[in-house]
């Protein structure tokens, strides 16, 4: 079982950060209870209010298959579709120094 970090870049469209927000900040309620989330912390750029990073990590592949399938995820991006400008989501492994 190898675990996977997943960086998320979302960017909201002008003027709808606020409601972004508290879209993600429920997603992230949400997805801390899953088996499997090992973290999922949400930022927001300090020179951009538009622009967020969700920074995460999971048990391995299949624990992140099962949150993209979660009705909580769903639901986020359904209601997040029309807020936001750019959303990236690149699939990484820890690097062992």
């Amino acid at each position: 079982m190898k675990r996977i970090a997943v960086i998320a870049q979302i960017t909201a469209k002008e003027g709808k950060s606020e409601e972004l927000i508290m879209l993600l900040k429920e997603l992230v309620r949400e997805t801390r209870q899953e088996a499997g989330c090992l973290q999922y912390e949400l930022l927001q750029s300090i020179d951009n209010c538009e622009c967020f990073t969700m920074s995460e990590e999971w048990a391995d592949e299949s624990t992140l298959e099962l949150h993209t399938k979660s009705l909580h995820f769903k639901a986020f991006e359904a209601s997040a579709a029309e807020l936001l400008t750019q959303l990236s989501v690149e699939k990484m492994k820890k690097v062992i120094v």
